[in-house]
This record gives structure tokens, C-alpha cells and sequence, in this order.
């Protein structure tokens, strides 16, 4: 047996250094107000005074009423001439009266309310050049009559609007000089006003477009396309827009729940993607009820940025958790290149208390949370986090690929948050509703997920002992990352794991890529965050090993990664079997790494003083079982000082050694 004591100061550094990857930008706005021009005449000359008037705005954002651009919607039939007139008709859905429903290619009718078609068809054609259109053609109605083909096109909106704009593009074509076009709208239910039009063309195309209008009760758009007797003229219209003033402008705190400004957070993010003006706060009420909730929660879209944040908590009068809990085949939250948003599990921003929980608890696929597309500085502090998913490349919160020549999806925290597996029984399987990994990070593009921050996190339940899937990972970052942050994070087991009857392997840190890292502070072994006991893994068969690594690094040579001030302790593991076993500590396979150098940065492997690690290993052959404190195998340099080893303890049961190895290279 070799024993290494390498000593070294030692300090319990302070926990308490939250550091969230935002910026803190503090700015003084003058918005104009209004514009009030004056005159008055001073000795008979005319003088024009311009006033502008500074405040708050209270101008609102621009909303999206209606748009359509009638892409993959295909859809063709025809009406039976009728002799219906040209006149202005009523309002209609898809109305295909005469001749029954549409021939439908992938469409659906419920996209095209208050559309009404007079003799003859509207089509979704390849009229032209244009493939997703709106298409009336002279020659989708056989009428028996050499006669002018009409049709009609609306929308309606209720309820007071201001502000309105209106545009929609059209093309005329193949005809002669008798297509026309024709584009009204009508007020409160007036008369119709006609602001756009294109008459007796044989081809033409351009854009109506009007603004400035307002309405009571109802706002009516209605386009009428005539086409002449001639085989194939035709007309398209397409990029229908009606925008106008957002109902409300956005900014500060709202309340999310059966009584509140919304009843759901889908319902709240679809207001906030069109009109958040500044900071939003969303509260949940204590009655929140997450059914209400369409999953995935999907992000995109919001206009945040580092001046317009939002932020995601319990109300204050919350004393318990609240579940946003699916079984999702994708995730629950969906980050799809979102930024600055934080889900912060204390009731009013207060406290250390996590009252919000989010699970996905799909067994075949999804996970809790999905970082994607250049997703950057959002923040998740005092959450549970749950996945009930087992795969290598998968996990409870995961980063995939950013956009190419983007940022990656970077800059984002995870702090103080549970990070939870799911495996609460002796010997889970794969199958039964555990995660194989907690954190997992992979990107193919470039640039790579950089400087994301994990810590003061807890890790645990992340264990799978029977099937294919037998190795599972508390933080897997595998290829397309770098210079993450891994800070005062804690990893254990609370339950006495007896795996049977394959053997498995637990790795507590694993990078596959990169360089830049800082790993520090982390307590790594216990049965839990404060350790009243020892983390315990015990085959249930003389013919099982159990193989493990506190940190296994594969690493960039270019910047250095800094190891230190981590502790490793309270372990009791027994592993059996016919080859070589093994248990690691920190194990560097390549990379320029420091690992525990600097005043009080060493790590501690063991204990100081008393017994911290139990390794009993029973070889029934000469391939020998081994323990290492610190590994490297990397040819790149590789400093290692002011460490200390001990309070390690190991067992062979038969005639054979075990190598114990305090630094190995």
C-alpha cells in the first residue's frame, strides 16, 4: 500500500457569493411625450414655435391583430354558379356552401375565419411565382357564362382598437386588361371605405396599405378581386397584416393564477411576446394551477434583453411548493434562444426556500429544462429541478446546439437549485423514471456554450444499476463547451444503492471538451447536503463492481483550468469482480490543469483526521483493484500542490493486493 499526504493550508471558503451572469445597466430616459406646435404673429411675421414636451411615454407598442401569409395551407373547390351578385356579402367561414368542403393538402380551414368566396374557387395555388398565396382564378369556376368572375375576401375584429394598420401584397396575372382589384375597410359597421386598388390590369403587383385608424366596435377588412373571362388569368393576394396599439404596455409586477392578470403562464407569454415594454414580474398565486398550462412553456419571441428582464416566482404568501410538473416528449421549459429570463423559486424574490418544482415526467424522452439556439443569461436560482428520463445524451436541464457563427448558449446560472434524478429506490433500471445524467451539454456548432455558472447546487438521485445505461453522470459537459463555472456545488446519494446484476459506473464531474474551467468548492459525498452519513454503494452480487470518479477530465491545453479548494469525502463503496476496479478521485486524462495550487486553494481527498473513504474491493483474479486520489495521464502541464490526502481506507478480502495510489502519473 502507498499512502501520499501532500498538506496544505486549508480554508472553507464562504458560500454566499451569488454570481449571476447578467449585467446591471442603470440609465436615464427623456421619451417625447407629444408634440404641440405653436404660433402667433409678432409684428406681422408669422412665428412657429415647436414645444416638445418631455415625460414618460405613454404611447403603447405595436400588436399584431391578424396576419396571414397562407403559407402551407392548400386548399381548392369551387362554388356552383348561383348568380350570385358582385355585391358586398355577409360574413362567412370558409364558405363553401354550394359545392361542400375544399380538397384539403395540409391546410386547415380553422386558419382562414371570415372568408367568404362568391362564384367560384379560392384557391392556395402556384400561381405565378408565388407558392403560398391566395389565389382567385377565372378558371376554377365553370359558370357556362362568358362573364366576369367575383370574389371576396374579410376579416373581422370585435372590440375597441387604435392606432390600426392595414397592408396585404397583390399580383395580378395571365389575364387581359379586365382583373381588378379592390381593398375597403369598414368602421363600427359603416360603409365601406376603399383605400387600395388596381384596376383593368393585365398584370400588375404592389402593396395597399393604410394606418392611423381606429374603432369602437368592430373593425371589417374586405378585399374584392374581379376577374375577367379569360383562361388562366388570375389573382393573388398574400401577407395580410392588421396591427395596432398593444391593450396594455407591460412593465413591473403582475400576478399569475385563478385571480390574476393572467390564469396561466402560456397565457402571460403570449401578451408579454407582443407588448412587454420594460422589467416584468411574474407571480405565482398560492392557488396557482399548473394544468392550466400548455407544454412546453415556450420563450421565443419575448423581446427581453438586458434592460428588459423577466422574471418568473411564487407570490409571498406561497408556503409551499408549487409544480410545473408534464410528461412532455421535448421539455417543460423550452429556452429556444431566449435571454434574461430567471425562474427564482423564493415567495417575493425573499429567503432560501424552493417552492418551485419542475418535472418532466415522460420515461421515454424529454427533459426539465432545454437550453438552445444562442439561449443566454437566464438564470434558475432555488428550483427543483426533476427528469424522469434515462439517456447518455440527455438529462434533467440540458444545453444543445447554438446558431452557427452565433454566441452559443452561454452566460447562463444555475444556483441554488436541486437537481434531482428521480432514483429513490436501491437498484433502480433504466425504464423506471430516472435520469442517466443531470446537467448534459453537447454542441456541433460554432461557437460553443461558454461561461455558463453552476453552483451552490445540489446533486443527487442520479443512479442507474440495471440495463444498457449503466453510467450515469451528475454534470456531463461533452464536446462543444468551454470555461464553465462549477462553484460550491454539492453531490451525494441518500439511499443505500445494492445495484444488481450489471455492473455500473457513477461519475460525479465529467468534461469531455474545452479548457478555461474553474471547478471550486464543491463538496463531493455524503448522504446529504450537511452529511450525517456516508454515501454507500454495495453490489448484491460477489460478481459486480462498482467503478467511480469524483472528477474525470478530458481537457484544452490552450488556457489553463483550475482545480481547487474541493472536497471529496465520505464515501463507502465495495465493488467485486474478475477485472480491474476502480475508484478516483480527480483524474486528468489531458489538458494544462492547476490542480489545488495557490495559497488555500488545495483540495481535500479524504479526511484530515479521521476516516472519510472506505474502498473495499474483492479481486478473485490478478487483475488488481486501484485507488488514486489524483490521476493524470495528460501530457500537457499539469501543476499539482497543496493538497491533502487521507483518512482513506482500503480492503482486499482475498489473497490479492489493491494499488492505493495518493498521486499517480
Amino acid at each position: 500500500m502507498k499512502f501520499y499526504k501532500i498538506k496544505g493550508n486549508i480554508k472553507k471558503w464562504s458560500n454566499n457569493d451569488l454570481k449571476v451572469n447578467y449585467g446591471h445597466f442603470f440609465a436615464f430616459f427623456i421619451k417625447l411625450k407629444g408634440f404641440k406646435r405653436l404660433s402667433f404673429k409678432v409684428s406681422g411675421i408669422l412665428v412657429l414655435l415647436s414645444t416638445i414636451l418631455l415625460g414618460i411615454s405613454d404611447s403603447y407598442a405595436q400588436y399584431p391583430l391578424y396576419f396571414e401569409d397562407f403559407s402551407n395551407d392548400w386548399k381548392v373547390g369551387a362554388m356552383n354558379y348561383g348568380g350570385v351578385s358582385a355585391a358586398q356579402p355577409a360574413d362567412g367561414n370558409w364558405s363553401w356552401v354550394s359545392a361542400g368542403a375544399p380538397s384539403n393538402d395540409g391546410g386547415s380551414a380553422g386558419n382562414w375565419d371570415n372568408m367568404y368566396f362568391i362564384d367560384g374557387a379560392a384557391v392556395m395555388s402556384s400561381n405565378g411565382s408565388n407558392s403560398s398565396t391566395l389565389a382567385f382564378r377565372w378558371n376554377d369556376c365553370n359558370n357556362g357564362s362568358a362573364t366576369d368572375r367575383v370574389d371576396w375576401y374579410s376579416k373581422l375584429l370585435t372590440g375597441p382598437k387604435t392606432a390600426l394598420s392595414i397592408s396585404l401584397d397583390y399580383d395580378i396575372g395571365l389575364g387581359h386588361s379586365g382583373n381588378s382589384i379592390y381593398a375597403y375597410y369598414v368602421i363600427d359597421g359603416g360603409s365601406p371605405v376603399l383605400f387600395g386598388s388596381s384596376i383593368n390590369q393585365s398584370t400588375a403587383s404592389g402593396s395597399f396599405t393604410i394606418s392611423g385608424l381606429s374603432c369602437t366596435t368592430s373593425f371589417k377588412l374586405y378585399v374584392k378581386a374581379i376577374t375577367s373571362d379569360w383562361n388562366p388569368s388570375y389573382i393573388t393576394i398574400d401577407n395580410v397584416s392588421i396591427t395596432g396599439n398593444c391593450p396594455t404596455n407591460y412593465a413591473g409586477t403582475y400576478v399569475v393564477g385563478p385571480t390574476g392578470t393572467w390564469t396561466s403562464l402560456t397565457s402571460a407569454l403570449a401578451d408579454l411576446k407582443l407588448c412587454m415594454t420594460d422589467d416584468v414580474i411574474l407571480e405565482l398565486q398560492p392557488l396557482y394551477n399548473e394544468s392550466a398550462e400548455t407544454y412546453p412553456l415556450d420563450f421565443s419571441g419575448l423581446p427581453t434583453n438586458a434592460s428588459v428582464t423577466l422574471t418568473i416566482r411564487p407570490r409571498s404568501d406561497v408556503n409551499t411548493e408549487i409544480s410545473l410538473d408534464s410528461t412532455s416528449t421535448t421539455t417543460i421549459l423550452d429556452f429556444n434562444g431566449n435571454d434574461y429570463i430567471t425562474f427564482d423559486g423564493r415567495p417575493g424574490g425573499l429567503g432560501t426556500n424552493r417552492y418551485i418544482s419542475i418535472e418532466n415526467k415522460n420515461t421515454a424522452s424529454g427533459t426539465a429544462v432545454t437550453f438552445k439556439n444562442d439561449a443566454s443569461h437566464n438564470a434558475f436560482m432555488y428550483c427543483t429541478l426533476k427528469s424522469n428520463y434515462g439517456s447518455s445524451t440527455s438529462g434533467v436541464v440540458v444545453f444543445v446546439d447554438g446558431i452557427v457563427s452565433g454566441s452559443g448558449n452561454s452566460n447562463n446560472t444555475i444556483a441554488y437549485c436541486l437537481i434531482d434524478g428521480t432514483a429513490t429506490n436501491a437498484n433502480p433500471a433504466w425504464g423506471d423514471g430516472v435520469a442517466e445524467n443531470g446537467v448534459y451539454s453537447s454542441s456541433t456548432t460554432t461557437p460553443v456554450n461558454t461561461n455558463n455558472i453552476i453552483q451552490y447546487t445540489e446533486f443527487r438521485n442520479i443512479f442507474i444499476a440495471q440495463s444498457a445505461h449503466l453510467n450515469t453522470k451528475s454534470i456531463f459537459l461533452s464536446n462543444g463547451n468551454t470555461a464553465w463555472t462549477i462553484k460550491g456545488n454539492y453531490f451525494y446519494d441518500g439511499v443505500v444503492r445494492t445495484p444488481s446484476p450489471q455492473t455500473s459506473t457513477h461519475v460525479s464531474i465529467e468534461i469531455a471538451s474545452g479548457d478555461a474551467y474553474v471547478i471550486d468548492d464543491n463538496q463531493i459525498g455524503g448522504n446529504s447536503k450537511t452529511i450525517t452519513g456516508n454515501w454507500t454503494v454495495t453490489p448484491s452480487s460477489s460478481s459486480l463492481a462498482f467503478n467511480y470518479n469524483a472528477m474525470k477530465l478530458s481537457l484544452g491545453n490552450t488556457n489553463t483550468s483550475y482545480i481547487r479548494r474541493n472536497t471529496i469525502s465520505n464515501m463507502a463503496f465495495t465493488s467485486y469482480y474478475s477485472s480491474a476496479n476502480y475508484w478516483k478521485g480527480i483524474e486528468v486524462l489531458s489538458g494544462k490543469v492547476e490542480i489545488g495550487t495557490g495559497l488555500n486553494n488545495g483540495n481535500i481527498i479524504g479526511d484530515t483526521t479521521n476516516t472519510s473513504i472506505q474502498y473495499l474491493g474483492v479481486s478473485r483474479t490478478t487483475s488488481v483493484p486501484s485507488i488514486s486520489a489524483i490521476e493524470v495521464t495528460s501530457s500537457s502541464s499539469v501543476d499539482i500542490s497543496n493538497n491533502f490526502i487521507g483518512g482513506i481506507i482500503t480492503q482486499n478480502t482475498n489473497a490479492y493486493d489493491i494499488n492505493v495510489y495518493g498521486i499517480k502519473t
